[in-house]
């Protein structure tokens, strides 16, 4: 009997290589998105140790320049801030359409899976179907050149 040959492997190949491409971007997309998290902890807590500075040069005496210092730097600090989380935001997003891409890459790989499987079933059932066959005319071969069905004496 003929071994079976599923006539879409190189398609399946091919949905196999871009499932492995998009996880891939997936991996690189999550990696951005963590070191601009990263990065904005790191941003936010700077802001917050020159907060508390602040606050604690309040509490006594202070002059008007160092205050503005203080200002600038803090206001620097929140555009930065401003600015990281937009960068967040866009990895964030970034990395939701990398998954969705993965996502899709990995049905369209399982449907052409599927087509594989049901074809391998069919291709055994056939085969299973054709060697019962040829076992059945065997045995009817068997029992016309003996002449009689020796099953059938004992009942």
């Amino acid at each position: 009997m003929k071994r079976f040959r599923f006539h879409l492997t190189t398609l399946l190949k091919h949905r196999k290589m871009l499932e492995e491409q998009a996880q891939l971007r997936l991996a690189v997309a999550t990696e951005r998105l963590k070191k601009e998290q990263a990065l904005l902890e790191n941003l936010t807590q700077t802001l917050n140790e020159y907060l508390d500075r602040l606050a604690i040069i309040q509490t006594g005496s202070v002059n008007v320049e160092t205050l503005k210092v203080f200002r600038r730097f803090i206001d620097k600090m929140d555009k930065e801030t401003a600015t990281q989380m937009a960068n967040v935001k866009a990895a964030r997003s970034d990395r939701e359409q990398r998954l969705q891409e993965l996502e899709l890459a990995l049905k369209n790989r399982k449907v052409v899976e599927k087509i594989k499987e049901k074809r391998l079933a069919q291709f055994r059932a056939d085969f299973f179907r054709e060697e019962q066959k040829l076992l059945d005319e065997m045995g009817q071969k068997a029992v016309c050149e003996t002449g009689h069905d020796t099953g059938l004496k004992n009942r």
